[in-house]
């Protein structure tokens, strides 16, 4: 809560569940009671032939090529990240809502976001206008991709710290600016990986706003 009250952007990435993860959202203060949450989720393609025999005949038709098959599930994708972005601008009109906005997304949607372009720009178009994001069943490349993606497509060129405890947050510290381990049951892969090493993540704040800010001050 401090660092969104600095007004640092948060986006916790886990492996763990959608449920699990927003509990600990609000357990740690990135999510409030009048958080106003948007679920990024890209349907499913339906599969067609659930319901039908496995045997087959010659008299059957030919299944359709695969490309078109392909261009339409893009083309869904597409259709629901743009509903997810007319939401967000939505929400933002509305100032009652706009005061705390946070976004939900999970690891198999992030798979089909990373496959296209135009999806990517309508994703960085509604999560960099949240205030949070949490990313939850999220894999260790997708943590690293999720860090590249805003480091090379935002103008601004932000500043990304990643903090973690884990051998599966190897890949984002080391993708990051600033990276931090925490010293724990988790291994040390995390803090040989980093620029910094701290023993409890509560520690963050202290090393952000009284070293961080002093540094500043020097340079």
């Amino acid at each position: 809560r401090a660092l969104l009250y600095g007004g640092v952007k948060v986006w916790m990435l886990t492996g763990d569940k959608q449920e699990t993860a927003i509990n600990i959202g609000h357990s740690c203060g990135l999510l409030e009671t009048d958080t106003t949450i948007i679920y990024i989720t890209i349907p499913k393609p339906e599969d067609k032939n659930k319901n039908k025999n496995k045997e087959t005949t010659e008299e059957e038709t030919p299944p359709k090529p695969e490309k078109s098959k392909e261009k339409s599930e893009k083309d869904k994708a597409k259709e629901a990240m743009m509903g997810y972005y007319e939401d967000c601008i939505e929400t933002l009109k509305n100032p009652q809502l706009s005061r705390h906005l946070a976004v939900v997304v999970d690891g198999e949607t992030l798979y089909k976001i990373f496959d296209d372009s135009e999806i990517k720009g309508m994703f960085l178009g509604v999560t960099l206008r949240a205030h949070t994001v949490i990313a939850c069943r999220v894999a260790p490349a997708q943590k690293a991709g999720l860090v590249h993606l805003v480091k090379s497509c935002v103008r601004r060129q932000p500043m990304i710290l990643a903090i973690g405890d884990g051998a599966n947050d190897v890949s984002m510290i080391q993708e990051a600016d600033v990276g931090v381990g925490i010293i724990g049951n988790e291994g040390m892969q995390a803090v040989r990986a980093s620029d910094y090493a701290i023993a409890q993540f509560r520690f963050l704040q202290h090393l952000l706003f009284l070293h961080g800010r002093r540094n500043y001050n020097r340079i």
